[in-house]
């Protein structure tokens, strides 16, 4: 028996070192099979040494097979193999064999982690890498403590997915900057890259939980870093996701703090992402760049050079329409038309009102034709007070008695939706423009009637607008209703 495990052992070890000018995966296999044979005799009990040598060996067979081969099976072997090693290699006698193991432990429970989404074998990952680290943090040896630092980000960042905690988002964070401090820019760009990009997935989940600023931020910086990698050149389509997010979080920053920079940051990449993607090639994705490059042109249009913006956004949703049809983009097209209607609404407030206003209308109206009551109500009431909102600054200049009327009606369309209950916010907004838009109308026709309707509507818009909760607004309404009442009693 013994003689009959030497031979296998013996013959294990040639093709070991076979292995190392070829790398056959037949002969990897054969010295799998000469290896597995000389356990049945050099067990651990007898033999703890060879028994632990040989399952060190297996072990990085069966994990070069399954990283040559994709084969699952493999991965599991390894991780039998390398745990049975570790009873003879710790890390006081043999910290160098104990590290290598942990560190290949590390990634054959990671690989199995997300092969059966187990959350379980991915904290053995985690425990893996940490004891493989806790030895080469001791040594210069910076680019292995750099890998498993890597390694531990990608881990915790898999086990936020499966159970998302900000404490494991802050270690997966902090493991891929140790990993920095050796993946630099100039001699290591592809990881420097990838590290960047993965931190600046974290950071964006993180900023669901704390510090959303900061955070958001933070995974600014870290795709802007990590697009010295994934270029324009070299990697045309990661360049356009990472601008496309830039720009969605330099977004939210304005949302937060209405920062114009970060608006116009946000163009900017936005403009970088129009780079890659064209309609020809890419309609969808053009249009929804376009679709959004409107939306911040328009939001800018609110605080600085209204009547240019405006224009800029006008023609990024044409842009988006080209793509968006009505039949086969529906949905999407809707909530353009609404965009753009929007655009030609506050350009109206600038120059030619009377064209911008009926473009305007006009857009609503196409708007409306998908977003019904029955499918959409919310967008239809949205749309509806739009519309009301064109037509009475319409009324301005042209035709002031049909266009309130028109006005009117469009409010009153919006408040099937939006009542006191479900939107009180809505209900008395949409109160409140039902009610400018009566006293409009009062100031031509039928004062009386017209002008107690507008102080029927002030006053229901005041059951939300209260002067406990909302004085300023409340107070505002009360003006309107004292400048009514001079119309009603003239």
């Amino acid at each position: 028996m013994q003689k009959y495990a030497e031979i296998n052992r013996d013959m294990a070890n040639t093709y070991n070192d076979l292995t190392k000018q070829s790398n056959d995966l037949r002969q990897y296999k054969d010295m799998i099979n000469y290896y597995s044979r000389s356990l049945s005799f050099f067990t651990f009990d007898q033999f703890p040494r060879d028994n632990g040598e040989i399952n060190y060996k297996l072990g990085k067979s069966n994990y070069f097979l399954a990283e040559n081969s994709g084969d699952p099976k493999s991965y599991e072997n390894a991780i039998v193999n390398f745990n049975e090693a570790l009873k003879y290699f710790n890390k006081e006698s043999s910290p160098d064999e104990f590290a290598e193991i942990h560190k290949n432990l590390g990634v054959s429970y990671g690989i199995m982690a997300e092969l059966k989404s187990d959350s379980e074998l991915n904290k053995k990952a985690i425990n893996s890498y940490q004891n493989a680290l806790e030895i080469f943090t001791k040594t210069e040896n910076n680019k292995e403590k750099a890998i498993l630092n890597k390694y531990l980000g990608i881990s915790y960042n898999a086990q936020v997915d499966s159970n998302e905690n900000p404490e494991d988002l802050k270690k997966a964070i902090q493991n891929y900057k140790d990993s920095l401090s050796f993946y630099t820019k100039d001699e290591y760009l592809s990881d420097y890259g990838l590290v960047n990009k993965n931190m600046g997935f974290l950071y964006i989940k993180l900023s669901e939980h704390e510090d959303k600023s900061e955070n958001i931020l933070n995974a600014a910086k870290s795709f802007e870093e990590s697009i010295s990698y994934y270029n324009l050149e070299l990697s045309p389509t990661d360049f356009a996701d990472l601008n496309n997010r830039l720009a969605t979080l330099y977004n939210s920053l304005f949302d937060i703090d209405e920062d114009l920079n970060h608006c116009y940051k946000s163009i900017s990449y936005y403009e970088e992402v129009l780079k890659v993607y064209n309609i020809n090639d890419n309609p969808m994705e053009y249009a929804a760049v376009n679709n959004n490059l409107g939306i911040s042109y328009r939001a800018i249009a609110e605080y600085d050079n209204k009547a240019e913006n405006c224009t800029k956004a006008i023609t990024s949703y044409t842009n988006s329409l080209n793509v968006y049809k009505i039949k086969d983009f529906p949905l999407q097209y809707g909530s353009t038309q609404n965009n753009l209607g929007s655009a030609y609404r506050t350009l109206a407030e600038e120059k030619d009102k009377v064209e911008n206003c009926k473009n305007a209308v006009k857009s609503y109206k196409e708007a409306l034709k998908v977003r019904t009551i029955q499918q959409m109500p919310v967008q239809f009431a949205a749309t509806q007070n739009n519309l009301g909102v064109a037509y009475r600054t319409l009324s301005e200049v042209e035709n002031k008695a049909r266009n309130c009327k028109r006005a009117i009606e469009a409010y009153e369309a919006a408040l099937i939706v939006y009542t006191l209950d479900k939107f009180p916010i809505q209900y008395a907004t949409t109160k409140n423009n039902t009610a400018g838009a009566y006293t409009t109308l009062a100031e031509t026709e039928e004062a009386k009637t017209n002008g107690e309707n507008a102080i029927k509507n002030y006053k229901e818009a005041q059951q939300v607008f209260s002067n406990d909760k909302y004085p300023e607004y409340f107070e505002m309404i009360e003006d309107s209703i004292n400048y009514v009442k001079t119309l009603v009693d003239a």
